[in-house]
């Protein structure tokens, strides 16, 4: 299988095409002279959000926060840098690590920062991620940052995360989606009743059609999209903060986050990622974040060594064993 010369894109990778030197089409045609400029702009829009927002209900802003090295980077980054009150919102999928649930015991007590946990059953998790791994839930173009087992369960993090800021009138929601994971068009959106729904209907409906309306307590229902509220804009601050893992590592563990020694090296909190990009990689050919990492060899962020590193499939582990025979008992 073909790789771009320039970045880790393989040939596989929706909408592709390679030149004569075996230069990818999006490399020719991204305009990376731009990018300074947009995360200078990105971040002034987020400040003058952070105005908006201050100060108006109890909590600024609600961060979707899972205990991993990005999103504990994101909480102490609100706290210490931004100066904002914080609800921090887990939404328990049950693949958690329990290291994980240390680590945010942790960083919430050393932050000072509220902490709610939405755990909704195990048979209804279980079922899902089951389905999600055997059908095509979703489009191919819609999987390019994230596999179908993921992008299941980030939408049960974002709605849920958007219903709890709803009925509490909070006006922010910031989610750490790493570069890895996330297109920078995703970096801050102000939302509407109409934006909301369609976006929900889009990931619900796959979702209904396995479960039926058990998973409706997670999502948005109508008297939400009907809000006379202000609905809350949400944020990715990952979009224009400066990202290093070393650098974020350093900082995390000097207010209270261990090693994670319960996953593997493809995350940082749940075990059921290994698994999700495993299948992802067999089934279509390509890691589902090599979009965005390509982005960050292209910009000299990453070097093409350690790029295609982080793409290559998992190794079964005993973790993915373990996950594949939950989610078959």
């Amino acid at each position: 299988m073909r790789i771009c010369s320039r970045c880790v894109l393989p040939e596989t990778f929706p909408g592709i095409s390679f030149d004569s030197e075996g230069t990818c089409s999006f490399c020719k045609s991204a305009a990376d002279a731009l990018r300074d400029d947009q995360k200078r702009s990105l971040e002034k829009r987020f400040l003058e959000a952070i105005d908006r927002v201050r100060g108006v209900s109890p909590f600024d802003c609600i961060v979707a926060y899972s205990g991993g090295k990005d999103s504990s980077y994101l909480l102490d980054l609100l706290v210490t840098q931004y100066d904002l009150k914080v609800l921090a919102v887990t939404f328990d999928n049950w693949f958690l690590s329990e290291m994980a649930f240390s680590n945010m015991r942790s960083i919430t007590r050393s932050l000072n920062v509220s902490h709610m946990v939405i755990r909704p059953p195990y048979e209804l998790m279980k079922a899902l991620f089951r389905e999600a791994s055997q059908r095509e839930l979703y489009s191919r173009k819609s999987l390019e940052r994230a596999s179908t087992i993921c992008t299941t369960c980030i939408s049960f993090v974002r709605f849920s995360c958007l219903r709890t800021a709803m009925e509490k009138g909070v006006r922010l929601v910031v989610f750490g989606f790493n570069p890895g994971q996330a297109p920078e068009s995703a970096a801050i959106i102000a939302t509407n009743g109409a934006l909301l729904q369609a976006l929900q209907q889009a990931v619900y409906g796959p979702i209904s059609k396995i479960v039926g309306n058990a998973a409706q307590p997670f999502f948005l229902e109508k008297e939400h999209f009907d809000s006379k509220s202000r609905f809350p804009c949400i944020v990715n601050p990952f979009t224009f903060v400066d990202y290093r893992e070393e650098n974020i590592f350093s900082r995390i563990r000097q207010i209270g986050w261990q090693q994670v020694t319960d996953t593997d090296e493809n995350s940082t909190n749940c075990l059921m990622n290994s698994y999700a990009n495993l299948l992802h990689y067999g089934k279509y050919g390509f890691h589902p974040y090599a979009s965005e990492i390509a982005n960050m060899v292209r910009r000299g962020r990453m070097d093409r060594e350690e790029g295609l590193s982080r793409i290559k499939p998992p190794e079964v582990n005993q973790i993915v064993t373990t996950v594949s025979k939950q989610l078959n008992e």
